[in-house]
């Protein structure tokens, strides 16, 4: 009896010391991504074309490709998502942009706000190859 509560014991240990692991390596570098500031870019003197965008931030690392029609971005486009991805996080933030027509940290979605910096600063190096 000792042996089994012995090994459950450890077993549960071992269990708690890999969650935390994980636990780590999933949030590793997000400080960084949540001390990204994105610049304002005026959309209406941008030029028209299609524009590929990538911010480099880790797990949060994605790449977009933005289209600019008579000064207005009319569609943004995930090309190589974030790691662990979140389709409505996404989405939420890619329809925040085309409607505002700005990139603003304010935008973030609840909950996802690191991964809503990333992609905001993806769209962002491909607006700033479309001035």
């Amino acid at each position: 009896m000792k042996k089994i509560v012995r090994s459950v014991i450890i077993f549960f240990v071992f269990m708690i010391c890999v969650l935390a692991l994980v636990f780590f390596l999933l949030l590793r570098n997000s400080n960084e991504v949540l001390d990204a500031s994105v610049e304002p870019i005026v959309f209406d003197t941008l030029n028209d074309g299609i524009y590929t965008g990538h911010y480099d931030g880790y797990r949060w690392s994605n790449t977009v490709e933005v289209t600019i029609t008579d000064g207005s971005v009319t569609d943004i486009v995930i090309i190589e998502d974030v790691r662990f991805t979140d389709d409505v996080a996404s989405a939420l933030i890619i329809n925040r942009v085309l409607q505002a027509e700005y990139l603003n940290i304010d935008d973030a979605v609840s909950g996802a706000t690191i991964t809503s910096i990333a992609y905001l600063k993806a769209i962002e190096d491909a607006l700033n190859k479309a001035k």
